[in-house]
């Protein structure tokens, strides 16, 4: 089903993409703003997907500190007890010591990049686990 797609008065376009339901039943949406149609529509393709795969956050004013904590609670199924302790080394001594204070809606991606930056020299497991360490950032934006 096409998009319905709007311009608004400050000439960006918007449209709202169904991204799961409440718990009344109703359709939970999320509205998207673009300069373009291109760029509305790709933003509506990863959402899409996104909610597809049950990743995408309504944050509602969460912080990094909670959303770890649900993140860390959620990631246990599957994955080895030594990694999941990694996991939570890494979540609770370097991301909510730096930006856990953060509301998830703020953090951009240099606030990430400082965090890796100012501890890779400091601790080996930030120098061994920086790739897992930046993919956990990541799907903080």
């Amino acid at each position: 089903m096409p998009a319905k797609y709007k311009k608004r008065a400050d000439g960006r376009y918007c449209t709202h993409v169904v991204i799961g339901s409440k718990p009344d039943g109703a359709a939970l949406r999320k509205t998207i703003y673009a300069k373009t149609i291109r760029e509305l529509e790709e933003k509506v393709a990863v959402l899409r997907r996104q909610a597809g795969m049950g990743t995408v956050v309504n944050d509602g004013g969460i912080t990094v500190n909670d959303w770890s904590d649900l993140w860390l609670t959620s990631s246990k199924s599957g994955v080895e007890y030594k990694t999941m302790e990694m996991y939570k080394l890494l979540v609770n001594n370097y991301v909510k010591k730096y930006i856990g204070f953060m509301k998830l809606r703020d953090v951009k991606t240099i606030h990430l990049q400082r965090v890796v930056n100012e501890n890779q020299d400091k601790c080996w497991i930030i120098k061994k686990f920086k790739l897992r360490l930046i993919k956990y950032l990541n799907r903080l934006l």
